[in-house]
């Protein structure tokens, strides 16, 4: 659970939490009665929504659970629940069908089954519940039709059930037996999506090769079915191959373009590639075109994407249009409380910005990279004592592999017009070659020639300086450092100087927001990842990194 945890706030210690981590745990029945009246407070807030996205899930399993061990009277008051609570959703309509009609209560099932058909008329397994209710009335001419429309969509997308059923049905016009059989099996889950969870699993614990081999085999065996390919993109996309992701993708989308996570995936993989314009412009033609009532967390996790689209091509008022209408945010998704701090910022309004960032901070009070932005913001602003007292209450103190804390230390005495302690061990350690930490070698050298020349020692400042432009990793502060040691040394400065630095750091947001407008987003995400490198302090870098916004969050659709 650490992921959603991470990705949609909490801290564990209330009923939600602890509902949700019982869940993970396999304890469905048990977390029932923390997630229900958490969920009940508000079910429409964000808060509700993740509460009500893990009880529904909680609802379905144990529903499953008790129809499989034949108690199909104690699992329809739970499908019911999940039905009441989510009508729109037309499984749980199937679900709760399913349950009452094989508990004797076929009218109810009859009427289940309408309320999913009317969401979706291709729903296969709907048809057979619509069947065998029809068939428990006494109306076999009825129920007979049922099958048909079932043949009919099920050939389209090469389903379970038409496999199953349609050679019995083609032979003769009599009714099969068995369809109770095979509404059970249905409601249980068949062998393809036993085979697809499979498959995910492998993928989710890190065995991708032998999961992605599983989705060839699937995908060959089943090539309408739109979740195997939906699924397949995500693990394609995990393991970094793109071209095929969304060629996966885009398959499913051809056999349902209202798709919704298939939407999602393609918007995410075009916006990482580069293609922020024309992520924008697809998601814009395609979200308003989804079908069906999606989970809160789903239609939050769409406005997020969009929301960082809009701030990557500069369209601030934009990205808190389409946050705005989200409370609890930073409790419930973090990241994107965090997108809204950087928008602030980015328009101009750094005490608006801070004010947010502050407040995250104390909701995630334990995360070292909120309280990275932060120290940075304070320095930004100057208020040097307060950055030193943050610095002084680093989330779980001091940590030999995670050199930020020390990073903006030196920046901070730096600042102040003092030489900086302890960035010698950093440098000792990208000379010997060692592991990288957090911070990159190009920060602690450009810290490092600061720090020299403030100490008198321009040669030893010039070596390190000379180092950043052999690998061309320049920007404005190591330009005025490069002069500052050419004059102290007597040396003549590259000619070509202005050329290595390339763009300002004043006008690089406008090029930035102009290359990726254009669908040049993977040049304009090289010279921000470039002076990242440099200053991972200075926060106009992490706020216009896609890497930063669109990478934490890609395994939400895995």
């Amino acid at each position: 659970m650490a992921f959603f945890r991470k990705l949609f706030g909490g801290r564990g210690a209330d009923a939600y939490a602890q509902g949700i981590a019982l869940f993970e745990d396999g304890r469905a029945a048990e977390s029932l009665e923390l997630l229900r009246p958490v969920f009940r407070q508000d079910p429409g807030s964000p808060r509700g929504s993740l509460a009500g996205f893990y009880l529904r899930q909680a609802l379905v399993s144990e529903g499953r659970r008790l129809l499989g061990l034949g108690d199909a009277a104690a699992a329809a008051p739970l499908f019911t629940e999940a039905a009441q609570h989510w009508p729109d959703f037309p499984d749980l309509q199937f679900f709760a069908g399913t349950a009452n009609g094989l508990a004797g209560a076929w009218d109810e099932a009859l009427g289940a089954a309408h309320r999913a058909l009317r969401r979706n008329a291709d729903y296969c397994e709907a048809r057979l519940l619509e069947a065998c209710a029809l068939q428990a009335a006494g109306r076999p001419r009825e129920a007979r039709d049922s099958l048909d429309r079932l043949i009919e969509s099920g050939r389209r997308v090469d389903h379970q059930l038409m496999r199953e059923l349609g050679p019995s049905l083609d032979a003769t016009t009599e009714l099969p037996d068995d369809l109770v059989n095979h509404l059970r099996r249905a409601a249980l889950g068949d062998d393809a999506k036993q085979r697809l969870a499979d498959a995910v699993a492998l993928c989710q614990a890190g065995q991708l090769d032998e999961g992605l081999a599983e989705f060839d085999s699937l995908g060959e065996q089943f090539p309408r079915y739109p979740d195997v390919h939906a699924k397949h993109a995500a693990a394609l996309y995990q393991a970094g191959r793109t071209d095929l992701a969304l060629a996966r993708a885009e398959s499913a989308l051809d056999i349902n373009p209202r798709y919704r996570t298939a939407v999602s995936l393609k918007g995410l993989i075009l916006a990482e590639e580069g293609e922020v314009a024309a992520a924008r412009a697809y998601l814009a033609d395609s979200v308003p075109r989804l079908e069906g009532t999606a989970g809160r967390h789903e239609e939050l996790f769409l406005a997020y994407l969009e929301a960082v689209l809009a701030l990557l091509t500069g369209q601030y008022d934009l990205c808190r249009r389409g946050l705005e209408n989200w409370n609890d945010l930073p409790r419930q998704f973090a990241r994107a409380e965090l997108l809204l701090a950087a928008c602030d910022h980015l328009a101009g309004q750094p005490d608006a910005a801070f004010k947010r960032l502050d407040a995250l901070c104390e909701v995630w009070s334990a995360d070292s990279e909120l309280a990275f932005l932060r120290v940075a913001m304070l320095l930004e602003q100057r208020q040097w004592s307060a950055a030193d007292a943050w610095l002084a209450r680093w989330p779980g103190g001091p940590s030999p592999r995670d050199e930020r804390p020390l990073l903006l230390r030196c920046r901070l005495e730096l600042a102040r017009g003092r030489e900086p302690a302890g960035y010698e061990r950093p440098l000792a350690t990208v000379d010997a070659g060692g592991d990288e930490s957090l911070v990159d070698a190009a920060a602690w050298r450009q810290v490092g020639a600061a720090a020299r020349m403030l100490a008198g020692a321009p040669e030893e400042a010039w070596t390190l300086l000379q180092e950043l432009l052999d690998d061309g990793l320049t920007d404005e502060e190591t330009g005025r450092l490069v002069l500052a040691a050419a004059a102290s040394t007597g040396r003549r400065p590259p000619a070509d100087l202005a050329g290595r630095i390339g763009s300002s750091d004043s006008w690089a947001t406008e090029l930035c927001r102009q290359l990726r407008s254009a669908d040049s987003g993977a040049e304009a995400e090289q010279l921000v990842l470039r002076r990242q490198r440099l200053r991972p302090d200075h926060l106009v870098w992490t706020w216009l990194s896609a890497t930063f916004w669109l990478g934490p969050v890609r395994r939400w659709l895995a």
